[in-house]
């Protein structure tokens, strides 16, 4: 009596009527008649680099920001992509906190990079680093650091 009823549980009797009428089950029509049409990859990151460049009609690349826990993000951006909009972006992911955006600063290739850098000005190119580096607050001031009016007199 069990094994009559596992034989004729759902399953089982949809995997026996396939074997039977191979014909009558046709999953691959039904399935689309109840979802709809089928979705292209269209996204950004399904494209190829040779697509995507063609569709933006710029050079699109990946460029990584490194700096927290060791992880990096992939950012996309164009030659005109300035540090401002790339640092924007991060916030908007919530990577950065929105309260202190003058305490974050670039560098790429150990240079600091301005807000108002684009990515081709830079040369920067495909699957670079650009590490984000938070500054200290505090510091000396310029005349301490010349010997000025502002330095430590030793006795």
């Amino acid at each position: 009596m069990l094994t009559y009823f596992a034989i004729c549980s759902g399953s089982a009797n949809v995997f026996i009527a396939s074997l039977i009428f191979p014909h009558t089950l046709r999953y691959h029509l039904v399935i689309p008649s109840i979802l709809g049409q089928r979705r292209h990859r269209s996204h950004f990151s399904f494209m190829s680099n040779r697509r995507l460049n063609r569709v933006c009609g710029k050079l699109c690349f990946t460029v990584f920001i490194m700096g927290f826990r060791s992880r990096s993000f992939p950012v996309v951006v164009d030659s005109d992509t300035t540090a401002g909009v790339i640092y924007s972006h991060l916030r908007a992911l919530g990577v950065v906190p929105s309260s202190q955006f003058r305490n974050f600063y670039f560098t790429y290739r150990g240079r600091r990079i301005q807000w108002d850098d684009t990515m081709g000005a830079l040369g920067t190119g495909p699957l670079s680093h650009l590490h984000i580096v938070r500054s200290l607050p505090g510091g000396a001031n310029s005349g301490a650091l010349a010997g000025g009016e502002g330095a430590i007199k030793e006795a």
